[in-house]
């Protein structure tokens, strides 16, 4: 893919996404799951609900089912966010934060499709990738080397855990 492809594909993630959640720290992303009342009506989880809480164990399946995810550069090592008891194992903020993007990726939707796919953003993702690297040793984010994206690990990006402007940034870096 040459770099204008990518570059367009940004711009155009990165409008739908600042159009679709209006631009504010908490646009609606539904969920499947269903209140514990005796009504079937289907409950939404906003992004800023997703990511003020640990990614659930079902979430962190999921993910590491559809990708593989190496933190080879991770700066928040040793810093545990989430706990094996919250997300079926501990989770430094690295990767509670990429857990919890790819989780609000899955729940995306948009009223037209995807201009190159015509799968879900999070299925053309995990159909055109392996897996994710994030590194320390690069200067930049890139993709792809043997079907991986390498992000290039920055410490102040994770300063705003649960501010979506970061979260988006990562999901636009994804795509």
């Amino acid at each position: 893919m040459t770099f204008s492809h990518i570059r367009f594909i940004t711009i155009v993630v990165a409008t739908v996404v600042t159009v679709t959640c209006g631009g504010d720290s908490s646009p609606t992303a539904p969920t499947t799951t269903t209140s514990s009342t005796t009504s079937s009506m289907p409950t939404f989880e906003s992004a800023g609900d997703i990511l003020g809480r640990c990614p659930t164990p079902a979430e962190v399946a999921t993910s590491d089912l559809d990708l593989s995810l190496l933190f080879e550069g991770d700066p928040t090592i040793g810093q545990i966010e989430c706990s094996a008891e919250q997300s079926s194992r501990d989770l430094t903020l690295l990767e509670a934060q990429t857990y919890r993007v790819l989780t609000i990726m899955r729940h995306l939707e948009f009223d037209a499709s995807l201009p190159w796919a015509s799968d879900s953003l999070y299925g053309w993702m995990v159909s055109s990738i392996q897996g994710i690297r994030f590194r320390s040793d690069i200067t930049y984010s890139f993709c792809c080397t043997n079907d991986m994206i390498n992000i290039q690990t920055n410490l102040a990006a994770l300063d705003y855990p649960t501010d979506f402007r970061w979260v988006g940034t990562l999901l636009v870096l994804f795509v």
